[in-house]
């Protein structure tokens, strides 16, 4: 598979929609799958729009996963490296089946950037065969570009806010990612979590990372006392 990634979250966990808590956004992943089962009701072009957190990463990195289980070649680009990368990076995309482009508001202040990834939805167009997804933290109404012509053309295909999970989804995310990596974490625990740290659930997947490393070093069980002592709470 052709696939640049820079994971988000530690790679521990197993990025994928089957570790995705969905909450609200059932419709939205199920749109996302369309596109790897070549539905022709599918668009060619999503926009995926929500704040820091709320799992837009996980689910470009998970439909990209998705492809490859099915044969299919994507590539995820997290634009918050573009001071690393060259706008060059997007030619010829237009080959793979699936493209990723993660946070767009990482270019807004470079029309160098915002004509590459206007070049590249215009190139997926014409392929035919090809399907894009972009994310950022704005709406299409409210989104602050340089280049107008980007706006006009992300209007071209479907756009789905990503709601962020509520305290009950959120708990079920932790608990669930735990699991995964040999922890139990029981309900309290996830409570008191939620209580004390970061809520976001970025931050929280790096806590966790933290009381998984600490928790495998000290041959602790995942108790209050312990998240207190090891978080410094």
């Amino acid at each position: 598979m052709n696939m640049q990634l820079s994971l988000p979250v530690n790679t521990s966990d197993k990025v994928s929609f089957e570790s995705f808590v969905f909450g609200e956004n059932q419709q939205a992943i199920d749109s996302l799958k369309k596109l790897i089962t070549k539905d022709e009701t599918a668009p060619f072009l999503f926009y995926l729009f929500g704040e820091k957190g709320c799992g837009k990463s996980h689910l470009l990195i998970s439909l990209c996963h998705y492809a490859h289980a099915r044969g299919l070649d994507a590539i995820y680009i997290d634009l918050k490296q573009t001071q690393e990368l060259v706008p060059d990076v997007l030619s010829n995309l237009e080959a793979s089946s699936i493209i990723c482009l993660d946070g767009l508001e990482n270019i807004k202040s470079s029309v160098e950037w915002q004509e590459a990834v206007f070049d590249l939805i215009n190139r997926v167009k014409e392929q035919g065969d090809t399907s894009i997804v972009i994310s950022g933290r704005e709406a299409l109404s409210s989104l602050s570009l340089t280049l107008a012509d980007l706006k006009s053309r992300l209007s071209w295909g479907l756009s789905y806010a990503i709601t962020p999970l509520n305290d009950t989804e959120k708990q079920e995310l932790i608990i669930k990612r735990a699991k995964q990596r040999g922890m139990v974490l029981s309900t309290e625990v996830a409570k008191f979590l939620l209580s004390h740290c970061e809520r976001d659930t970025q931050s929280l997947m790096r806590i966790l990372d933290r009381l998984d490393k600490l928790s495998l070093q000290q041959k602790r069980k995942l108790s209050i006392p312990f998240v207190k002592s090891a978080l410094s709470l």
